[in-house]
């Protein structure tokens, strides 16, 4: 089993949307949503280019020219593997870290360490599952009444 996975109560989280921050031109919330509760919410800021990328995607849109993550996937892909979940690890200095999981054709897991916008933008690609330990969504989320 994954060392990501083991001893842990991991909650499937789900993207809400996105909004835009009223005080400032660059940045987003990106709203995550534990997906057996959406009353439990749990806001990122992120960038406005990484803001798009999601967007694009939760959208439906299709641009001109594949985009990064739209690249990362077609290799990905290529490689024989497949994105079989991201997990937030953890939070260090109000920045939220991720762990990409691969899967190749042997089955076996190859873990990258990315932003949590990069996570979610190739989640939301490859509809994939995005996990959050328990303790970090208790920590970082808000619970709307």
């Amino acid at each position: 089993m994954n060392e990501y996975i083991r001893n842990e109560k991991l909650i499937e989280l789900k993207v809400l949307g996105l909004n835009k921050k009223r005080w400032s031109r660059n940045s987003y919330h990106l709203v995550l949503v534990d997906k057996l509760n959406e009353k439990v919410r749990m806001p990122v800021i992120i960038g406005h280019l990484e803001a798009q990328n999601i967007a694009i995607e939760l959208e439906g849109l299709t641009p001109p020219l594949p985009l990064s993550h739209d690249l990362m996937k077609y290799i990905i892909t290529k490689l024989d593997s497949s994105l079989d979940f991201v997990k937030i690890t953890n939070v260090s200095e109000g920045i939220f870290k991720t762990m990409i999981c691969l899967k190749n054709n042997h089955e076996e897991l190859i873990e990258i360490e990315a932003r949590l916008s990069d996570s979610i933008a190739l989640a939301l690609r490859f509809d994939a599952k995005i996990l959050v330990n328990e303790d970090i969504l208790n920590e970082y989320s808000i619970e709307i009444k």
